[in-house]
This record gives C-alpha cells, sequence and structure tokens, in this order.
C-alpha cells in the first residue's frame, strides 16, 4: 500500500512489513516474530502480524490495520475462530492484536482487504476454512425477500474504518447448482447459496471503478453498488 504521506508497505511472510520512505528506493524490515517466544492472542501486542498471509490498509486516523490468516487450532481457539485484526500506530514496527468480526481462514485459503477509490473499506474472504467445509456454517447475507445463508467467498464493505461492515455480498455468479473448477483443479458446487470455497485472492480496483478479483483460478468484476444491492432470491 501506499500511506498518505508516500510511505510505500508491503506486508508478508513471515509476519514482516517491509517499508520504503523514498519511493522504494531503499527497504527497511519491520517487524519478525520469533517462533515460541510470543503468546499471540486478543489484547497482547508484538513486533508482528497476528497470522500469516496478512493484509494491511491505512485508516483515516493513519493507523495501519491488517487482517491475517491462521492456521492452528490452538491458536484459532485464542481468537474465537474469529479473523485476526493487527494495528500498528508506528509505521510496522508495533502491533496490536484484536480480533474482527468475520470468520478465520486457514490453509489454502487467502483474503484481500483493500480501500476503495470511493473511500470504504472491501474485505474479500470466506466463510467457512476449507478444512471444515464439509461441516460448513456460512453466513447471513441480504437477498430481496430477505436473510439467507450462503457459503463460500465474499464481499464485505466497511463505511466507519472497519469498525462494522454493514453491506456484504456472496461472490457467486448464481444459478443452478453446478460444477466449477477452484485452487489446483479442486472441484466444487456453485449456486446461488454456494460461491468458491478455496483460493489465495488478489484484488485491485481499475480505473473504471471494477474491483477486479482474481482467486487461484477464477477471475471475479463486479463494484461498490453491486455489494450494496441485495441479490435476488436464492432459488430453492
Amino acid at each position: 500500500m501506499r500511506t498518505k504521506d508516500g510511505v510505500l508497505a508491503i506486508p508478508y511472510d513471515l509476519f514482516e512489513v517491509m517499508v520504503s520512505e523514498d519511493g522504494g528506493k531503499s527497504w527497511q524490515q519491520h517487524g519478525r516474530r520469533i517462533r515460541g517466544s510470543d503468546d499471540v492472542r486478543p489484547g497482547n501486542s508484538g513486533t508482528f502480524i497476528a497470522g500469516v498471509h496478512p493484509s494491511m490498509v491505512e485508516l483515516a486516523v493513519g493507523r495501519w490495520m491488517a487482517f491475517g490468516r491462521l492456521d492452528g487450532e490452538k491458536e484459532q481457539a485464542r481468537f474465537e475462530n474469529r479473523m485476526p485484526a493487527s494495528y500498528s500506530n508506528d509505521r510496522g514496527k508495533t502491533w496490536q492484536w484484536g480480533m474482527s468480526e468475520f470468520p478465520v481462514v486457514s490453509n489454502s485459503q487467502k483474503h484481500v482487504l483493500l480501500r476503495l477509490k470511493e473511500g470504504p473499506l472491501l474485505l474479500c474472504s470466506f466463510t467457512d476454512q476449507w478444512r471444515n467445509w464439509k461441516s460448513r456454517k456460512g453466513l447471513v447475507f441480504k437477498s430481496t425477500i430477505g436473510d439467507y445463508t450462503g457459503y463460500g467467498l465474499f464481499a464485505a464493505v466497511s463505511y466507519d474504518e472497519g469498525k462494522t461492515w454493514p453491506d456484504r455480498r456472496l461472490i457467486t455468479p448464481g444459478g443452478p447448482e453446478r460444477k466449477w473448477i477452484s485452487k489446483e483443479r479442486t472441484p466444487f458446487l456453485i449456486s446461488d447459496t454456494l460461491a468458491e470455497p478455496v483460493s489465495y485472492l488478489t484484488a485491485t480496483q481499475s480505473r473504471d471503478g471494477n474491483i477486479q478479483l482474481v482467486t487461484s483460478r477464477n477471475h471475479y468484476a463486479f463494484n461498490l453498488a453491486w455489494i450494496k444491492a441485495r441479490a435476488p432470491a436464492p432459488k430453492k
């Protein structure tokens, strides 16, 4: 990301942030986790982002916020099986750990977090861990005739710097249940209520305002208005 004062920052494993204050000519490493030397749980702090494969944004007050992935069941339990949220006031040198309201993701999944040109924050992630897909719980989404439970890839938008995420939509072309292919030739069923369950995600917003979301195999394009609009009623 590029901050308002021109700093470039790239989060990457292991738990570090690479920072450039001269337009990319030179880089400094901020933070590194020494395994076994910390107690990663909400309320604690350290020199790294909680979780691997982090995505990061700058908040309006200049604070950095990052969401991470947790693979271990013990760590997930500490965060109540929710995606960890980390906050830094010193350009990634130290982080305070908390919890988001979203389900945790784990092996073979990677979320994406970015700020849209319209101002809100966008998170794209998954309702359930891939390893728990057979016993998936899903999330509640809104349709034109009421709430329904959807499963898999979704988008959520925050208008208050990550405090709440009122607009959410399952990212699926919908239609009758049919087979698609995901990460590493993994087959899955897609429908009005089923979306891609497993993939590594990356996203950007193109000049026309569309969000270009790429998974390990598929490409989705949508905009903020589409996320805010209620989905058609799922067909039973």
